[in-house]
């Protein structure tokens, strides 16, 4: 029997730069990261206008039916370091990015960012990206 795909919302908030240590960012910030990502393709690292390290602490599969509710459940996972989040960004000149991706087989979740939530993602000075992956049948055009 196949297993169904079920709808999911995935959410990390991510420390991007140029050459900066992922291992220095874990020891300042005081959180194991979730993935950490450098490029690896010499041509695009020659780049300096592209960020060639990411550090990210996150969910792959958040609960709740809103994406505020996401985004809450990873806030909540990360604020007692969120001193340590902006500190160390600053020091290094670092992007902060609060991102989730929605992936939708059956029902969308509430598109909603409630005004505490906004205002977390505020305090921390982070970009915030929303993507929706719709895979219901007819969902594009």
């Amino acid at each position: 029997m196949t297993k169904k795909p079920t709808d999911s919302m995935a959410v990390y908030l991510t420390l991007s730069g140029r050459d900066f240590d992922p291992d220095e960012c874990t020891r300042a910030i005081g959180l194991e990261p979730t993935k950490i990502w450098q490029q690896r393709h010499e041509h695009l690292r020659a780049r300096t206008d592209l960020d060639n390290v990411n550090w990210s602490v996150g969910i792959d599969e958040a609960t709740g039916g809103t994406v505020s509710s996401a985004v809450d459940e990873l806030l909540d996972r990360v604020w007692a370091n969120r001193d340590a989040i902006v500190a160390h960004a600053r020091s290094r000149g670092l992007r902060i990015t609060l991102s989730c991706a929605v992936r939708i087989h059956t029902d969308a979740p509430e598109y909603l960012l409630a005004a505490d939530t906004i205002g977390r993602v505020a305090e921390l000075g982070a970009e915030f990206v929303l993507d929706i992956f719709d895979y219901r049948e007819g969902a594009n055009g």
